[in-house]
């Protein structure tokens, strides 16, 4: 569970980590299958990590908890879904997810945060954009979405 600090760091600064809640005997059978179910490609001179998708059949690092279990297991796992429903409440939905791997010696990966749904003009790459806009809530976890498991 988290602390009143750490909801507090995570309410006031947009992230929260690292969270010490799977034992690395837990999270093996994610590792073996990223392992895998991935290679190393060069892209534009730069090793990278190209993750597959066994159902379409293409490398993406998207939404590999739709296509492999260990993945889909650990996002269902009671130790992260508690975690998340201090933050985001009991009624949460995965949208979406993104697995990426920081090669050797590829250097520093900035804190950053995807800002897909913001108004372009508001974005100022100089400045760190770990925090939501003031107009939005904390979390804004597809609100909007219809449940589509009924």
């Amino acid at each position: 569970m988290l602390t009143p600090n750490q909801i507090q760091h995570f309410e006031e600064k947009g992230w929260l980590g690292p969270l010490d809640i799977f034992t690395s005997s837990e999270v093996e059978s994610v590792k073996k299958c990223i392992e895998t179910n991935s290679s190393i490609k060069e892209v534009e001179g730069q090793p990278m990590m190209m993750l597959y998708n066994n159902v379409l059949n293409l490398n993406t690092s998207r939404d590999l908890h739709l296509f492999h279990q260990p993945i889909a297991e650990m996002f269902k796992n009671n130790k992260i879904v508690r975690v998340l429903n201090q933050l985001g409440g009991d009624n949460l939905l995965l949208w979406n997810s993104n697995v990426f791997c920081k090669m050797p010696g590829e250097g520093e990966i900035k804190w950053h945060q995807v800002y897909d749904s913001y108004d372009p003009s508001a974005y100022d790459p100089q400045k760190p954009a770990l925090l939501y806009p003031n107009t939005e809530d904390i979390i804004n976890i597809g609100s909007s979405v219809p449940n589509m498991l009924n």
